[in-house]
């Protein structure tokens, strides 16, 4: 398991690429750090030389000096804010940017067993904690700079109240340091409530139509209202822990302010020191107090952005199960069968839905796979785009072993339709773009025009600019199948899964699909998974699966041929 301190090394070594922006915004933080000394200086010469001396000369430049001192410190402030955000929204974006990649290369079946709400928690509310870590950096330079420049201030006045003032110190350091690991803790867990939360509201939204068809909305009212107020109380946890140092501080800064009212009072009356002197001297004790505090704001601020770069970190190192082979990019031999399963075995740990499955399809062959629900159809196809690999046995394209090679590759030489056509908020062209960016606006129009879509999209008020909305809602089933159908012909891949293409759609539009199907699979090497049986009659080939008698549950499976009907 990861220390706290390594994760918030590691965290602070993104910061390097950035260290020379980072020195110049440094350098104004030093400056900007002088500022608060200076104006206790002033103080003293307006009491000491002006109400006290009745100095009409420094009259003359003491207002300029006001001015000139706020003035730049309002400017010290701007640019040294502008410069470390911009520090911080680059971390941040870069990190995010690896996070959603890791989250990209994790399977589906990773994907499955994690609610979407909360990855999306984990990639957005978890990642901007990190902003804090750039806020530690330079509180933990501008605050005992501004301390230094305090302590050299008041020590010109009065070196013995300066030793007197600092007296409450050593009180402020073991609570600062214990309530910071408290703080930690505390933000991990409302970051948790907060992943917790975002995950019932999306599987809500998601489930909305059956949720008011069940008439469930109450149920799930009751269900936020649990979600919210873990969330409001991990809130409250972590605010009040953020909260308690400044008290601490305070209490130590009045007992210092306490100490030098007494010490200072007696050398006032003893005439060992003038009144300006002791009124800019506790002008100066009570400006310690914010430079004290932002010394505990420190390790608060590390640890905030160490809960949220510790879950970060954690989904960066985390190994996909589908990595990329040792031998490059797959290249499919002309000779040799365009797929083959060979003595394949699928295991999800609870004993073999597949044991030993081998399957031959050839270039121009249609090879269905039909069974009962459960007899691992789907789990097969899956194997073929790498999806997922086999607990044992070798799938190989155009006789390369799929493992051996790299993934998206792999992935290139198969085109994949499914029950579900998964497109994006995003423009008709660009959906059928999706596996081929680069491609032409005239090779988008004829892939369309293939897929029996470019009717209907011409009929569209924007025709190929059309947003499609999330998941396609703007369009009907059958439409969103076209499309998806469509992209599959613009990939041009020689292998094509087509996983219960027709399963959701009515008789009419199932003949408009099918038709597009057989387009798409002329020449090609197909794998068909259906329970219809006017698809299957399709299929050169059909393999049953059959699970394994009662007595040996998930154990094996019999395929069984029929002599092809087309072809």
């Amino acid at each position: 398991m990861r220390s706290p301190n390594s994760t918030i090394r590691r965290l602070f070594k993104r910061f390097l690429p950035h260290r020379y922006t980072l020195a110049g915004a440094l350098v104004l933080v030093a400056l900007h750090s002088t500022i608060p000394g200076l104006l206790v200086l002033l103080v003293e010469v307006v009491l000491d030389d002006v109400l006290v001396e009745k100095n009409t000369a420094a009259l003359q430049w003491i207002p300029w000096a006001v001015v000139g001192l706020y003035a730049a410190n309002g400017a010290l402030g701007f640019a040294r804010g502008m410069l470390t955000r911009s520090i911080a929204w680059r971390v941040l974006t870069d990190l995010r940017q690896d996070v959603f990649a890791a989250l990209m290369e994790q399977d589906p079946a990773w994907h499955r067993q994690r609610s979407v709400g909360t990855l999306t928690s984990r990639l957005v509310t978890d990642v901007d904690n990190i902003q804090y870590g750039v806020s530690a950096i330079v509180t933990a330079v501008q605050k005992p700079l501004t301390l230094i420049v305090l302590l050299l201030a008041a020590m010109r006045m009065s070196p013995t109240l300066t030793a007197v003032a600092l007296v409450a110190v050593p009180v402020v350091v073991l609570p600062i340091r214990w309530l910071g690991h408290r703080l930690r803790e505390r933000a991990r867990v409302g970051l948790d409530a907060r992943a917790d939360l975002s995950a019932y509201a999306t599987e809500t939204w998601n489930t909305l139509t059956g949720v008011q068809a069940a008439s469930a909305e109450p149920a799930r009212m009751v269900g936020f209202q649990t979600h919210n107020e873990a969330l409001r109380a991990a809130a409250m946890r972590s605010f009040a822990a953020r909260l308690l140092p400044s008290p601490v501080v305070e209490t130590a800064a009045a007992i210092g302010v306490a100490c030098v009212v007494v010490v200072g009072g007696e050398q006032v009356m003893q005439g060992q020191l003038l009144p300006g002197e002791l009124v800019a001297f506790l002008l100066a004790v009570g400006l310690l107090n914010d430079p004290l505090k932002g010394l505990a704001e420190v390790h608060t601020l590390a640890q905030r952005a160490a809960a949220g770069a510790s879950t970060a970190f954690d989904l960066i190192d985390r190994t996909p199960a589908i990595v990329d082979g040792p031998e490059g990019a797959l290249s499919m031999a002309p000779s040799a069968p365009m797929l083959e399963l060979d003595n394949v075995t699928i295991d999800y740990g609870e004993g073999p839905i597949l044991e030993g499955f081998s399957l031959t399809v050839r270039r121009g062959e249609i090879v269905a796979l039909a069974g009962a629900s459960g007899a691992g159809k789907t789990s097969l196809v899956r194997l073929v785009p790498r999806l997922m690999d086999p607990t044992s046995g070798c799938v190989r394209l155009g006789g390369a072993d799929v493992s051996r090679h790299s993934v998206r590759s792999v992935r290139r030489q198969v085109a994949w339709v499914g029950q579900e056509p998964v497109l994006l908020n995003a423009t008709i062209a660009e959906n059928i773009a999706l596996a081929r960016a680069n491609a032409s606006r005239a090779e988008v129009v004829q892939a369309a025009r293939s897929a029996g879509a470019e009717g209907f999209i011409h009929d569209l008020p924007n025709g190929f600019e059309t947003a499609v909305g999330e998941g396609g809602s703007r369009l009907s089933g059958g439409q969103r199948q076209r499309i998806h159908i469509a992209r599959a012909f613009l990939q041009n891949a020689p292998v094509v899964v087509l996983d219960e293409p027709t399963s959701a759609l009515d008789a009419d539009h199932e003949s408009i699909i099918q038709s597009a199907l057989d387009r798409l699979c002329s020449g090609r090497a197909v794998l068909l998974v259906s329970h219809r049986k006017t698809t299957l009659a399709r299929a050169h080939r059909v393999v049953h699966l059959h699970p394994a008698p009662s007595d040996k549950p998930r154990v094996g499976i019999q395929p069984v041929t029929k002599p092809p009907k087309l072809g």
